[in-house]
């Protein structure tokens, strides 16, 4: 299918109904007048008019003839301010790069701009040669002068040959049955000439590329450029993600702490804990505000959290506990009063929501969630066992951080997060906007952080994938290195590691095994744009002497960057591997395009990252992985096996022919034999050979080299022999 067909089965969450939740919807199936949730990484699927949203801005370089544009939009400020009125129209097939909010379908399918600009009739296939291919067209070229030099050769020496027996008998040289063996030799050099050009080379290798694409679309695996599959045969180092990747993405709420006490978490676990009702309230208010996550109605009228897998997660930790969740994001839209926020970024590691709770309250409230080591540095207060504030101190600061936090979540392997608070009247909420530029841009809202409350902090567990320790395992023994790259706290990084087989038990006290990404950006010296002696431009790491030292040892990175993601690939290029990464974010992109080969999350990878990558795993299952590689090297050996069997036919007719020609005078093979051989050898053989799955023993051979010749040694060893 081709890929812009595939867009198609692609969904979007769609306001409808009288109860006013969200549901998915396939493109596809989107109408006019429909309204759409915005967010951050996503491909607008029709024209659209934004109606609510704050600091979305969207790329529309397919607008601008190739050339970078990025555009804010805003809420239109309505017809009485039309000539200041902010861009606010969303187009089809732009990227949102920032921001959420909502927007109403004013026109899909070929009424939209893209549409009308775009035809599908130009959206066409790129017919360019891979890599493979080209050194394939050169030896197919070297096949073939090699077999008009052979015809040639061999019409040469049956003519010499008829010619001596004519002298040596009495038959004419100039006679009618001289010219038709003449022809008849000629007839046979040009069937060699037939048979030795390898007609069926390229056949096998569009066989084998489709054969091989096909089966891997059947493993969940979407080819967006036909060279990743023959790439990947040369892949010597696997970045991956953790999240979604190598486990489940199925979180839930193992244990969590608050008010001084650490609860291990069951079926209503937060509302028969005997907690205060303040401090429960304020937990419920917390993960409520600050959330991105929706429910929408499921096909069996349930309501499902739906979004971010930690958001869903403490979604489903509030249904558990028997609160109407649904009701509590119904009113928190329908009455609440959003002043600003701080999106979640990948450097601050925390999130920022700030909600009047409802119209005309005289106080807003302010909910930061995020990295528990990131957090709790702005939180000056704690909630005490009878729910009252106190202060915190620097002391029970680093207590509760590390024994409380990191010691009995983090290093169990749980992904952690923490929740704050602080209410603020409206008079000091108003004086803080004029005093910041009306928390115009992203840098004026950072004061909103100070002086936070600490409310809970939370352990989510996210199983592993079945199967993932036996795929590492295997692509170890096929000599390709898989390193961990995760946001997460190293200490859950490492104990995932460790059971996804990663590395092993002790492994942590290897110097450089596991490393955080400030210390990782650190002791590499960055990453820096070079210019070579020719003019061209790439990314070199700051200290390559050092970064080889790393890379030796280094097998996971945690709360690590996009940038430090960037970096690691940069290197690993740098000293010559050939590198794979998975990964699904917004700020992945170069990372995606940087790597040989780039996979991206079909389901939690947003749209941008889809657009840099090479390969999308439908099921976000790093299993996946292991697979296409297991097919990226079967397609150079399906190559290799066809090239062999052609060569070996090719070199045994010559010599019988050759022989048979310089000693008899006349070929074993006629001319419709040699016809009959070349189209078996080149047919039938290209469309079984070019079609063999993998064998399993094929990923425990030595690897691939980009280096090495299309045939090897071993190859002319089969054929002469």
């Amino acid at each position: 299918m081709k890929l812009h067909d595939e867009v198609r089965n692609q969904q979007v969450s769609v306001v409808r109904g009288q109860y006013g939740l969200s549901q998915p919807a396939f493109i596809s199936e989107v109408v006019v007048g429909d309204i759409i949730l915005i967010e951050t990484g996503m491909r607008v699927p029709a024209d659209c008019l934004l109606i609510e949203g704050q600091d979305i801005t969207c790329d529309e370089t397919i607008y601008n003839e190739g050339r970078p544009m990025v555009n804010a939009k805003q809420v239109s400020k309505g017809e009485e301010h039309h000539r200041e009125n902010p861009d606010c129209f969303l187009l089809a097939n732009s990227l949102v790069m920032t921001g959420s909010g909502r927007a109403v379908v004013c026109a899909v399918g070929k009424h939209t701009r893209f549409s009308s600009e775009f035809p599908t009739e130009q959206l066409g296939d790129d017919d360019s040669l891979t890599p493979l291919q080209e050194r394939l067209e050169k030896l197919a070229g070297y096949i073939g002068k090699f077999g008009y030099l052979a015809g040639f050769l061999i019409f040469i020496t049956m003519s010499i040959f008829l010619i001596f027996q004519i002298m040596f008998t009495d038959e004419e040289l100039l006679s009618f049955s001289t010219a038709l063996t003449l022809l008849r030799y000629f007839s046979i050099g040009v069937s060699i000439v037939i048979v030795a050009v390898p007609e069926g080379l390229p056949l096998a290798v569009s066989i084998s590329m489709a054969f091989s694409v096909d089966v891997m679309k059947k493993d969940n695996l979407l080819v967006k450029k036909v060279e990743a599959p023959e790439t990947l045969g040369y892949i010597r180092e696997i970045c991956t993600g953790k999240t979604a990747t190598l486990t489940k993405n199925d979180m839930s709420v193992n244990q969590f702490y608050t008010a001084g006490r650490t609860f291990v978490n069951r079926e209503r676990g937060l509302v028969d804990s005997g907690l205060p009702e303040i401090v429960i309230d304020l937990v419920k208010d917390c993960i409520i505000l600050n959330c991105d996550a929706r429910i929408e109605m499921s096909e069996d009228a349930k309501y499902s959290p739906e979004g971010n897998g930690t958001e869903v997660g403490m979604l489903k930790f509030l249904q558990e506990n028997d609160i109407e969740v649904q009701d509590l994001l119904a009113k928190r839209h329908r009455e609440g009063e959003h002043e600003c926020s701080i999106p979640f970024g990948p450097i601050r590691k925390r999130q920022v929501e700030v909600i009047r709770p409802y119209k005309g309250c005289d106080y807003v409230r302010v909910v930061v969630k995020g990295a528990p080591e990131y957090v709790i540095q702005h939180c000056t207060k704690i909630l005490s066992s009878d729910g009252e504030t106190i202060e915190l101190d620097e002391s029970e600061r680093q207590r509760v951080l590390n024994d409380e936090i990191l010691e009995a979540f983090a290093k169990k392997g749980l992904r952690t997060i923490l929740y704050a608070y602080k209410d603020m009247d409206s008079d000091h909420w108003e004086d803080l906007q004029a005093q910041n530029n009306n928390f115009a841009a992203e840098s004026d809202r950072f004061i909103i952080e100070r002086d936070l409350t600490f409310v809970a902090a939370f352990g989510l567990n996210d199983e592993l994938r079945e199967g993932v320790k036996e795929s590492i395992e295997k692509l170890r023994s096929a000599f390709i290195n898989t390193r961990m790259i995760s946001g997460d706290n190293i200490h859950t990084a490492i104990a995932c590691a460790i059971k996804a087989g990663i590395m092993q038990e002790g492994d942590e006290n290897v110097p450089m095994r596991c490393m955080n990404g400030e210390e990782f950006r650190n002791a590499i010296g960055g990453v820096k744009l070079v210019r070579d002696n020719e003019g061209n431009e790439k990314y070199v790491v700051g200290d390559k002497k050092k970064f080889k030292q790393i890379a030796e040892n280094l097998l996971v990175l945690a709360r690590s960057t996009p940038e430090d993601k960037f970096a690691l690939i940069v290197g690993l290029k740098d000293i010559g591997s050939q590198v794979a990464v998975t990964a699904d974010g917004i700020n992945d992109a170069r990372a995606l395009a940087t790597a040989h080969v780039g996979f991206c999350m079909g389901i939690s990878g947003c749209e941008v990252a889809k657009d840099s990558s090479d390969i999308i795993i439908l099921d976000d299952n790093f299993n996946s992985v292991f697979r296409a590689t297991q097919w990226g090297r079967n397609i150079l050996d399906n190559i290799r096996k066809f090239i062999q069997f052609q060569l070996a036919v090719n070199v045994v007719c010559l010599i019988f022919v050759f022989i048979g020609g310089a000693t008899l005078g006349n070929p074993p093979f006629s001319v419709i034999q040699l016809l009959w051989i070349n189209m078996i050898m080149d047919t039938l053989a290209a469309i079984s050979l070019a079609t063999e799955p993998p064998h399993p023993k094929t990923m425990k051979l030595e690897k691939q080299k980009k280096t090495d010749k299309l045939i090897l040694p071993v190859m002319w060893r089969n054929i002469i022999g």
